[in-house]
């Protein structure tokens, strides 16, 4: 069982609870799988195996639309040291992913907007520096490789 990570804000903290409450009466969380994020807004962090659209049908069902449910991904958990270790795939799939959520906290109408795109640019620019980096490195080795082609014919 895969759990995922999501942020979900909610303006008014006793909806919050209620709702969280609720997903873990339910199974969806368990009690250990959240915690209250430091945000200017009530917001909770949880781990659930659901996907991200369940979830959000789940949550729909019990408050309407007044939330906001973010699959989470934090500057701090994106530093040089583990965009390093993964490898060129995951790399391009954070980096796509990314994209895409700056896409669509510039097209939405959230007030939390602000905060979310900030977080996402500097993630962004972590990861763009990363395939910049495996970019020219690739080249420069290649261009090596065909030095040495050259040094063995010669």
């Amino acid at each position: 069982m895969k759990l995922s990570d999501y942020n979900l804000f909610i303006e008014d903290q006793a909806t919050l609870n209620t709702v969280v409450d609720y997903l873990i009466l339910k199974k969806i969380i368990q009690k250990s799988h959240y915690k209250v994020s430091k945000f200017r807004v009530p917001c909770v962090r949880i781990k659930s195996d659901k996907n991200y659209v369940t979830l959000n049908k789940i949550i729909k069902k019990i408050v309407g639309n007044k939330f906001i449910l973010k699959r989470w991904i934090m500057a701090s958990s994106i530093t040089f040291d583990s965009l390093s270790l993964m490898d060129d795939r995951e790399l391009y799939n954070l980096y796509g992913q990314l994209k895409g959520d700056l896409y669509s906290q510039y097209k939405s109408r959230s007030k939390y907007k602000h905060d979310n795109i900030k977080q996402i640019e500097t993630d962004l620019c972590y990861v763009q520096r990363e395939v910049e980096i495996r970019t020219k490195r690739k080249e420069i080795h290649q261009e090596y490789l065909e030095d040495l082609k050259k040094v063995k014919k010669n």
